[in-house]
């Protein structure tokens, strides 16, 4: 990155998170096909424990103050990508609310992305189809780098009216996953207790390809960053400038970055919220023991065309406060951070979401399990062991895509009890998919696992909705032929075999099983 001592500008103000916006507009979903990391946040385990709190944070609500009767609840996801994430919260939410069985407690989800062709994406996947007919699920174009409040797509309404109005209004949760590490801020230096702030290049220039996930130091990006004395007041802002200068008082020597547009997107939240605002968000961040974190200068790290810079969660924490609200941070300090920010009240008088919060996002976080996963992916398990495992991330669908191999291996040796808990969470696995083009089809492996357990009836199901979600293919129909033929459809056999060689002709192994399955058709 080039440097003009002229040209030198804050971080947050430099052309770096321009372009990264426009990576993101441009590419839609197809930001999400592998260019950019996304399944730690993505998955089922992590959606359940968000749900939880949710649903706490929503009992005591209404157990506060009974006066709001009935109230909907928008949930706003920032940054929701493809709708991963969203469509396993919506379904797990869903469910705990009718366990609760409370009929005062509605919600309505609304995705949201600065990427206007996600929406359009959105709106067309059959997986919403029966959440937008409750009335349950909505879309939005939001942008966290511009003013104005977004519109709801399908009701055509400013979001904030989903709250309500009046004593019935409800308090907005917001959602932000890996959002906050991409949006732009500011780097610091204190040196011998005083204040410095880091400036770099207005448009800098990238010399080389940095590998996927690369990290480097401002410093190291071919021309270093210059640390210079900062103004004081540096933002105009008090309680941000109040944050800031605990750092100064606390930091004899030392790095560190003010989130500055992660502040101004809460807020925006805020202000959408008429004050009153949960936000859980789980991001490459750090919140405690700071004089680890404070030692190094910020890096960034690319992701093809996109880049990340790690978040100091610690700092919007004390912003809340600033706000008179409150944070709680997970406890251990994980690749993946996990916290809960309240406005309009403490979390002390929260009683429900403090427990979810102890029992979801500490106890178990989901970087605990993200570290875990790491290790799983890397080790050959046992089949019952992994089975296990399964449970604990509650069947994500895409871990069965890592551990086919293992799965196929094994599941016909053993023993029958594991083999009935694997054939039940196969098909909970396939109630959760939640298809993207370019992707591997889940479907289609969840099918070949129950085809291999003779569980042809369910593994009919998983192919054809497969043909359904993800479109006609080769692989699908074969799969559908075998199953047919092992359930003595020869009639259906055939016309998914045919089908198979029509969309694949030189498949030689589909030829054959169709012109076998036509000769029995004819004994």
């Amino acid at each position: 990155m080039s440097t003009d001592a002229d040209d030198a500008v804050r971080l947050s103000e430099s052309d770096l998170w321009q372009r990264q916006k426009h990576f993101y507009c441009r590419e839609g979903v197809g930001a999400w096909q592998g260019k950019v990391p996304f399944y730690a946040t993505s998955n089922a385990f992590i959606a359940n424990a968000y749900a939880q709190v949710i649903a706490a944070y929503m009992q005591d609500v209404l157990a506060s103050s009974p006066e709001r009767g009935a109230m909907t609840f928008p949930i706003v996801e920032v940054g929701a990508g493809p709708g991963i994430f969203a469509f396993h919260l919506v379904q797990r939410l869903s469910e705990l609310l009718a366990l609760l069985d409370e009929p005062r407690l509605n919600f309505r989800y609304v995705l949201t992305d600065v990427a206007e062709r996600n929406l359009d994406f959105w709106c067309h996947h059959p997986a919403w189809e029966s959440h937008i007919e409750q009335g349950r699920v909505d879309f939005a174009h939001l942008d966290l780098m511009a003013d104005g409040e977004p519109r709801l797509e399908l009701a055509g309404t400013p979001l904030s009216a989903v709250a309500g109005s009046g004593t019935g209004r409800a308090p907005l949760v917001a959602l932000a996953n890996y959002v906050f590490d991409s949006l732009p801020t500011d780097a610091f230096r204190v040196q011998n207790g005083a204040l410095h702030e880091g400036l770099v290049p207005r448009s800098p220039t990238f010399e080389a390809d940095y590998p996927v996930n690369y990290a480097v130091t401002l410093e190291d990006i071919n021309s270093p960053v210059r640390y210079v004395p900062a103004a004081s007041p540096y933002y105009g802002d008090t309680p941000k400038d109040a944050v800031l200068q605990r750092y100064v008082d606390t930091l004899e020597e030392g790095y560190f970055c003010m989130p500055i547009s992660s502040m101004q997107a809460i807020d925006a939240l805020a202000r959408m919220a008429d004050g009153e605002l949960l936000l859980l968000s789980s991001d490459k961040a750090y919140s405690h023991h700071l004089s680890l974190f404070t030692q190094y200068e910020p890096e960034l790290a690319f992701h093809n065309e996109a880049h990340s810079i790690m978040v100091n969660f610690h700092a919007l924490g004390e912003y809340c406060r600033e706000l008179g609200g409150d944070c709680h941070h997970q406890r251990t300090q994980q690749g993946l951070a996990t916290s809960a920010f309240v406005l309009g009240t403490q979390l002390a008088r929260l009683p429900r979401t403090r427990l979810a919060v102890d029992t979801h996002l500490d106890g178990f976080s989901p970087g605990d399990l993200f570290r875990a996963s790491v290790h799983v992916a890397e080790s050959p398990a046992e089949l019952e062991a992994l089975v296990a495992y399964l449970n604990l991330m509650r069947w994500d669908p895409e871990l069965f895509n890592q551990h086919f191999d293992t799965i196929l291996s094994q599941v016909r040796e053993v023993d029958a009890s594991v083999w009935q808990d694997l054939a039940d969470g196969i098909r909970r696995a396939a109630a959760q998919v939640y298809h993207v083009p370019e992707t591997p089809d889940t479907l289609i492996t969840l099918g070949a696992l129950l085809q291999e357990m003779e569980l042809f009836e369910d593994a009919i199901g998983c192919f054809e909705a497969s043909q359904r979600v993800a479109g006609e293919s080769a692989l699908a129909a074969f799969h559908l032929g075998q199953c047919y033929l092992c359930l003595d459809d020869t009639h259906r056999a055939i016309e998914c075999l045919a089908q198979a060689v029509k969309l694949d002709p030189d498949d030689v192994v589909a030829k054959g099983w169709l012109a076998q399955a036509r000769e029995w058709a004819e004994d």
